[in-house]
């Protein structure tokens, strides 16, 4: 990266599914569930086995795209369980929210400490379509911005709408503003990002057509939206700065350009941390292919087991409660070792 006037703090984060789910967030498990249970997959046979014959509903959401068996209505179908299922999702997380207010408090304390001072520009990346931090973040604790996209209520804590509107994604040239301009002052973003590599729930592509990533094939999917297309440019280049530090939560090493990214990053000096509920040997069985033990071995995931240098067997809600006016030992800890203090 050229000498400009942001840098990129570190450490720097990133979410999966399991960051969201103890504020009302699902699991992919339970989005299996969820769509199987539609009306839509119900009343079909077909769509009904393919999921019964296989858990993972990303992996089935490519077999019924790429079916020369299934009718168009079928296809169809499925899409609206699955717009279905994250409608849900988001109005989980919103009932969450609205039954448990002080739940923010813990997100927005762990959050907050990837924010970028000054010239320090923090990043938080997640592989996440749902609205949980739009709708429980507030920028009173520091400006998050998404990089290129924005909407009045998010982040301010009036975002609670049962139905959320929908965002057009960006025209190409304001794009490459952004993109060209990213690191320099003057674009309008400040010094803490929000970045949705596999897009969100309720945006829309220039066709009209969900602008979220799902699938065994997601680059695929990712190279044809030149945002996302930039979001994962430049996880990689934030990645690859020299002794970066990447926290890791509630990922579970199963996308396989992702990996790509964070394995390739070892030659840089990335140093990774992770915080998840599975006890250590159970996170090894996913990565390490010699202890997989029947499971689906993560890409590279040997790799990237190596490069662990902390681990924290627990949650983001655990390790800041609410009630709580000091911080336990094990986050204390964790802030120490991350340099988050």
């Amino acid at each position: 990266m050229p000498s400009t006037f942001y840098s990129s703090k570190s450490p720097v984060l990133l979410t999966g599914a399991g960051f969201s789910k103890p504020f009302g967030g699902y699991l992919a498990t339970e989005m299996w569930s969820i769509i199987l249970s539609q009306p839509h997959i119900a009343e079909s046979e077909p769509l009904r086995r393919l999921l019964l014959d296989d858990l993972n509903f990303e992996r089935v959401y490519d077999k019924v795209l790429s079916s020369t068996d299934l009718q168009s209505t079928e296809k169809t179908d499925f899409t609206l369980a699955l717009q279905n299922a994250y409608s849900e999702l988001d109005e989980a997380i919103r009932s969450n929210f609205l039954n448990k207010r002080q739940c923010a408090q813990s997100l927005r304390h762990f959050l907050g400490r990837f924010a970028g001072t000054g010239r320090n520009r923090g990043f938080i990346f997640t592989l996440n379509q749902d609205l949980l931090v739009e709708r429980l973040y507030s920028n009173q604790g520091g400006l998050l911005q998404i990089p290129a996209l924005g909407h009045p209520d998010w982040f301010t804590g009036k975002f609670e709408e049962k139905t959320p509107p929908e965002i057009k994604m960006p025209e190409p040239r304001r794009i490459a503003f952004f993109r060209e301009n990213f690191w320099e002052k003057g674009s309008g973003l400040q010094n803490f990002l929000y970045i949705k590599l596999h897009g969100s729930y309720a945006w829309k592509s220039a066709n009209n057509s969900d602008a979220f990533v799902i699938g065994h094939e997601k680059s695929g999917s990712i190279a044809k939206e030149p945002l996302l297309q930039w979001y994962l440019q430049l996880f990689k280049e934030v990645l690859n700065l020299p002794n970066q530090i990447l926290v890791v939560v509630g990922y579970g090493f199963m996308d396989r350009h992702i990996n790509e990214i964070i394995a390739d990053a070892a030659e840089t000096g990335l140093k990774l941390y992770v915080i998840s509920p599975l006890q250590p040997r159970e996170l090894r069985q996913v990565l390490d292919p010699l202890h997989s033990a029947g499971h689906e071995a993560a890409h590279r995931g040997k790799e990237i087991w190596r490069m662990l240098r902390g681990y924290y067997c627990s949650s983001v809600d655990m390790m800041i409660p609410t009630n709580a006016s000091v911080l336990p030992g094990l986050t204390q800890a964790f802030f120490k070792q991350t340099n988050l203090e």
